[in-house]
């Protein structure tokens, strides 16, 4: 068994040397033009410092220069940390804040930005240490003192890797924090290799597939791009994000590449469906449509099983802080709009319970929070030990030896055939007018509206008011009071609706849930200084 994801890529190159590992809009890459790459760029990171098992900024955007500087990092003996160029100067100097990394890896046009934020690390650009790589290959005038060089940069590399284990730290993903600042969730060697050993099997992914990649870099979803690709021999076709604005590229894209694989949120699924882009073109080779992050609307996967109807699709679920995911349900069966899809199986080798407030089990009708325990579990929050003893737990159901869980703060209901569904997070679970009430379950009857996109709720707590916001065609108040007044009940019943023109969407295509609370408490106050004067 693999005890380093390092081990994925030179076992594909040595079997694959000549196949294209990763295209971007600039170019491609064999798998042996990445091993070489990679190790270049580890080697540089070892000569700028001694130390292992740090942080590695790397300033990545969608290309294959991105997935090189991991994998150089990883060479180093260190962890990654992708920062999205595009991402908010604040945000970023909140990771530096976080982090104090020694060593920054960016590429040549994103220097300034990368020495603004770090002012006092190492700057190593990754156009510099390819260019010398290149100068670096045996001349004939030089031949000796080539491969003397050559002989130490390995042996560099070598000593790195015999001071390895699976249980350090491969990367580190921010994710959002309830104090506003960023939490940093850190992914085990051990984790990863867990979960594509048995991702791979439970997706069929082989070395003939091309996925294409649709998760940004800095998002934990991208890990299932990127080390299934390398562990199958695969290829992944790195899609930009401009496609995703405009469907009809996507779809020419897709079925350029010959694309067989999709992993995506949920969000780039729904863009698709709306804009009806499968009317257009169908890439009739894609064999796989893997979707998580969000509930997926029925509507949205009947639009793409009508046009791909011999396509397997399956639900995946599971928070940042479980590398991969930890449940999956393959569609077996047609769904009916209102409907929600099953949470499904556990993984192997990790274990999914979902508890009541006294650490039970629920029974069928009951809903109860999702525990996670085994070896999907991440190592926790980067320097921040409270945080982590708050969420990784011992396990209630036993007491008799050390075992953590993770406790995920996700609500599912256990339906009467015992499937457990998804119902929301359980800082969606709101106490109004003296009701319990699941924001989740205001948005699933709104699903049901002929014509819903889209829709979000979120609660004003000061106000006590519930806002629905919605996107449709053919939408406006009256439709969707009529479409919700036969379905939930008054206590449930949004104190307003609004139509929009379109969602506001984070930068992994998720709704902006954050926004729309922004824009509803923003027009509550310019409501309440209006009714002042």
């Amino acid at each position: 068994m693999a005890i380093h994801v390092l081990e994925y890529l030179e076992h594909s190159s040595d079997r694959y040397p000549e196949k294209t590992a990763l295209i971007d809009i600039e170019g491609s890459l064999t798998y042996r033009e990445l091993e070489d790459r990679a190790k270049a760029v580890g080697i540089s990171v070892c000569q700028a410092s001694d130390r292992t098992k740090q942080p590695v900024m790397v300033f990545c955007d969608r290309d294959t220069a991105s997935l090189v500087s991991f994998l150089g990092a990883a060479y180093s003996g260190n962890f990654y940390v992708p920062v999205d160029v595009h991402m908010p100067k604040a945000r970023i100097a909140l990771f530096f804040e976080s982090l104090h990394p020694e060593i920054v890896i960016c590429r040549e046009k994103d220097k300034k930005l990368a020495c603004e934020m770090g002012s006092e690390c190492q700057m190593l650009v990754y156009e510099d240490i390819v260019e010398k790589r290149e100068q670096n290959k045996p001349g004939e005038q030089s031949l000796d003192r080539d491969m003397q060089d050559k002989v130490e940069r390995e042996a560099l590399l070598r000593k790195r890797r015999e001071q390895m284990i699976d249980t350090d730290p491969l990367y580190l993903i921010f994710t959002s924090g309830s104090t506003g600042n960023p939490k940093g969730v850190i992914k085990s060697q051990r984790s990863v290799l867990a979960f594509i050993e048995q991702f791979l099997k439970i997706s069929g992914i082989e070395a003939e597939d091309v996925l294409g990649g649709q998760a940004p870099f800095d998002f934990d979803v991208s890990a299932k791009d990127i080390y299934s690709t390398l562990a199958a021999g695969a290829t992944m076709v790195i899609l930009p994000k401009t496609y995703f604005s405009f469907p009809k590229k996507l779809m020419d894209c897709l079925t350029e590449h010959k694309v067989t694989t999709l992993i995506w949120a949920v969000s780039a699924l729904s863009i698709v469906a709306n804009h009806k882009a499968l009317d257009y073109k169908v890439p009739d080779t894609i064999k796989r449509v893997l979707f998580s992050g969000e509930v997926l609307p029925i509507p949205h996967l009947n639009y793409w099983k009508e046009h791909l109807p011999d396509t397997m699709f399956v639900n995946l679920y599971a928070p940042t802080e479980v590398t991969g995911n930890c449940t999956y349900y393959i569609v077996d069966r047609d769904f009916e709009e209102g409907e929600t899809l099953p949470l499904g199986k556990s993984f192997p080798n990790v274990d999914v319970m979902v508890l009541d407030q006294e650490g039970r089990k629920i029974q069928p009708g009951q809903t109860g929070e999702i525990y996670v325990r085994g070896a999907f579990l991440s190592m926790g929050y980067y320097d921040n030990e409270e945080r982590t003893k708050g969420v990784f737990l011992q396990n209630p159901m036993q007491n008799y030896y050390p075992e953590l869980v993770y406790k995920t703060g996700d609500l599912a209901l256990r339906d009467e055939n015992g499937e457990y569904r998804f119902l929301t997070r359980e800082d969606f679970q709101i106490k109004h007018n003296g009701h319990r009430i699941e924001l989740g379950e205001i948005e699933t009857a709104a699903y049901k509206i002929e014509g819903m996109e889209s829709c979000v709720c979120v609660y004003l707590k000061d106000k006590h008011k519930i806002l629905l916001y919605a996107k449709g065609e053919n939408l406006d108040n009256k439709k969707v009071f009529l479409g919700l007044k036969d379905q939930i009940p008054k206590y449930m019943f949004p104190t307003k609706i609004v139509i929009l023109d379109e969602m506001p969407m984070s930068k992994n295509l998720k709704i902006d849930r954050q926004r729309l609370l922004h824009m509803a408490e923003g027009a509550e106050e310019k409501g309440s200084r209006r009714s002042n004067n």
